[in-house]
Parts: C-alpha cells; structure tokens; sequence
C-alpha cells in the first residue's frame, strides 16, 4: 500500500508539472512568431538597431519625407515617431536600456556638429556634454554607463565619472561598439602599432585587451560580457563572423564567407548577424539558422530579412532591416520569435503597474527582476506593503525577494538559483526548470514566469 501511495503521489506530479509547462508554452513563450515591419517616418527605408528585452520598444534610423536621416522610437501603441535632433537635420538612435526608458545616439546641433545624445520621456533629447563629433554607440542595461566614440578615440560614460578613455592596443585610434549589461565589459576594436586593427574586449578594473586576430572589428558581446562576436577578414579577404569565449577563445568562421555578428543574447548563447543567405541566427540549441528560412511563414512575397543587428537580453526579441515586399521599401523589422506576448501585456496598463520579463531568461545562476509602482495607485498602495516571491511549478514558496512598504518609482532584485530568501530563509539550489515570481501590492497581482538553464 505504501509503495501505491508513493507511486500515485509521483503520477500526480509528473501530471502537474506537465500541466504547468502546457500552460507555460501556450501562454506566450511558444506561442506562434510573429514578424512587423515597422515603416519609415515618410522615406524610402528605415534600420531597427536595438530593442527593449520585452519587445515594447524598438529604436533606429529612417529617412523622413525631406531625405533627412531621423532617429526614431517605435512601439506598437503609437508606431514609428521622430525623437528629434539637437538643433541640426539629423539624427541616429543606436542603443536602448533594457526598459525602453532611455535611448542613445548622435544627432547634428545646429553649428551642423554631430554630438552624443541621450533620451528619455521625460526630457526628450540632450546633448550629454561628451563634446564635438561624438557618437553614443550602446548603453549599459540600467542607462547608467554610455559607450561613446570621440574619433579617433573610444570612451565609457558615466554621469559620476564622466569620460574615460579605453586605451588602445598601440596607437591612439580605437571604436567601441557594445557594452555589456552593467557596463563593466566593453567590446570594439583598436589599431596596434603596425596600424592594423584588431578586436579588443575592455574590463572595468583591468582594461583593454587583445581577443581578435588581423583585421578583426568586435560588434556585440552578451549582457554578462563572456561572448564577443563580429567579423575579421584577416589574411583570406573574406570578412567571416567570429564567436569568442572566455572558455574557448577566437572561433573563426561561425557563419560562412561574407558574414559578421552583430549582437549576442544576455546568456551568450544566441548570435546574430547577417551572411550570404541574409539574417542569421547562431545558437546553441538550433546551430546555424537563416531567418529568411525559418521564418519564410511570415514573409509576403519578394520579402528578405538582409540583416539582424540587435536581440533582447532573453533572445525573445531580434530587429534589424530587410526588404519589406508589400511596400517595395527597406524597412526596419522587429522579429518576435516566441509571439508578441511581452508586447501585450505592456500595453494593458502602461500607466500603473509593470512587472517586467526578468533578465536574462533563461537564466543561470542569477536573473534581474523589475518593476514598478505608479504614483497614480489602483487602489491606495504608494506607501503600503508590497512582495516579490518566487514559486517552482507546484507552487511551492521558494524565495521572498522583497516584503516592505515601497513608494512610488522603479525598482530591481537579483533572484539567484543559490543562496536564501530576501527574507533569511534557509539556503536552497535549485535545479534547472520552469519558476515563477509574483509581485503583489494592495490589489495588484501579477505572475511571470521564468527559465533556470544550467
């Protein structure tokens, strides 16, 4: 009897457990892909660079009606719109924070001098003072660090220490192209005393180093800066994209002649870039894929995805520029590989509570969750008890992550697979699986779900 009762107990949670990933699949995370060409702002093309990691934001640069370049913020909700310039006729958006609240670029001031720019809602753009011919390349995932290239010269912002030079690898011209999420590890490329460039990984408290061979350019490294990717043309005179590691090193030619990576995923474990076949996807659940194939369902007749240029930290969500063969115009495109439900759920009640997708999901060992609570409340909460908890799929109590009054504003925790709750509960580690965290203030409630990968 007692060997039954075990036996039927463990029948029961096989059962939940594959209820709990059925109802996970088909409530967004595999839901059917859905591909939007986000338009011009009135030209003949336009080039996604970056995107939110929930997919609500998407930022690049269009031509307008006049020929002029644009920078330009899109979002479902209100789709592409012209963010401006300092004073001059254009204007280029390159990076975006994780949340979509701040965007980075150059625009032209109107002595018609190309200057770094940060923006945000609520001041719009402004020059952040990096000077004369500057250019925002990438921002950390918290706003809080700006890469930016003062040619010849690459430098890392920050609104405490202002400009740092990165050094070089022999001579004083060098590029920065990425950062990583909390902007310790910077990637670009630098020329070394025989004035040939080569690929360089700089770290906060280390500095620049050698990562790349012979003419070699860094253009994207994942948000925990252990993944670098982008292209070398070395001796060949076939410019190949490259992968490295911390773990293996320089890996050459991961997606055939004629190639480069563009960006990596918060984990490292999706590249994305373009070759012969157009937009490509490298990962290492799937190897190399052309999106033009994968996703040929999506397409409209005389449609080609020629590039991938970004990709959310969680690998949700991949914009870039192709042929949009309704319209006959290159147009930006936002890729969302899993449906658009991240999109949705932001739009229900963008102007109270947001409990944001954690990052980077999946996840291992440590993830970041945000979220925040309006001034404006649904039911009196500004000041009153507000908790973060984490369940595993049999909703079994697995962390407090916060359990306190909290006024208004933004807020992060760091969720790991090992240590104790917020609260001083006993150590746990946790196995690879499906979890959950619910974020609870007065009569708000809402659960997300999340990914730990080991």
């Amino acid at each position: 009897m007692k060997l039954q009762k075990q036996k039927s107990k463990s029948s029961t949670t096989s059962i939940l457990i594959l209820m709990v990933i059925t109802l996970f699949y088909s409530n967004g995370y595999a839901q059917q892909p859905t591909l939007t060409w986000l338009g011009t702002l009135g030209g003949s093309n336009s080039e996604a660079q970056s995107v939110s990691d929930d997919g609500s934001v998407v930022v690049g640069v269009s031509n307008n009606s006049n020929g002029s370049y644009r920078a330009f913020k899109w979002t479902a909700a209100n789709g592409m719109q012209d963010i401006g310039t300092l004073g001059g006729d254009e204007s280029e958006a390159t990076g975006i924070s994780s949340d979509g609240s701040i965007i980075v670029g150059w625009a032209y001031n109107d002595s018609s001098i190309y200057r770094a720019f940060k923006w945000t809602v609520s001041n719009g753009m402004q020059d952040f003072g990096a000077g004369d011919w500057s250019k925002a390349s990438a921002v950390s995932s918290d706003g809080l660090v700006i890469i930016v290239n003062i040619s010849p010269v690459a430098y890392r912002w920050t609104q405490t220490g202002g400009l740092e030079n990165l050094g070089n690898l022999g001579t004083n011209s060098s590029g920065a192209n990425a950062v990583s999420s909390n902007g310790s590890v910077i990637v670009g490329y630098s020329y070394n005393a025989s004035n040939d460039p080569y690929a360089f990984r700089w770290v906060d408290g280390i500095g620049m180093e050698q990562i790349g061979t012979f003419y070699s350019f860094a253009q994207g490294v994942s948000g925990d800066g252990s993944t670098v990717t982008g292209f070398e043309t070395g001796s060949a005179g076939l410019y190949r994209a490259f992968r490295w590691t911390q773990s293996v090193g320089f890996e050459f030619n991961i997606a055939g002649n004629f190639s480069q990576g563009n960006a990596v995923s918060g984990d490292g474990s999706i590249i994305v870039g373009d070759n012969g076949g157009g937009a490509f996807r490298l990962s290492t659940a799937g190897g190399l894929e052309e999106l033009n194939q994968v996703y040929s369902s999506l397409l409209s007749p005389g449609s080609d995805l020629y590039t991938a240029l970004g990709i959310s930290s969680n690998g949700q969500y991949i914009v870039g520029y192709g042929l949009n063969g309704t319209t006959g115009q290159d147009e930006g495109y936002l890729l969302a590989v899993s449906g658009t439900t991240s999109v949705n759920e932001t739009q229900i009640n963008p102007a109270n509570f947001v409990l944001d997708q954690n990052y980077p999901n999946p996840f291992n060992p440590s993830t970041i969750i945000k979220y925040t609570i309006p001034s404006v409340t649904l039911s009196g909460v500004e000041g009153s008890l507000v908790t973060l908890k984490v369940y595993d799929v049999l909703g079994n109590e697995i962390a407090i992550l916060v359990n306190e009054e909290q006024t208004a504003g933004s807020y992060e925790v760091e969720f790991s697979a090992k240590g104790g709750s917020a609260s001083g509960g006993n150590a746990y580690t946790l196995p690879s699986g499906i979890y959950f965290y619910e974020l609870q203030a007065g009569s708000f409630v809402e659960t997300k779900k999340m990914i730990l990968m080991k």
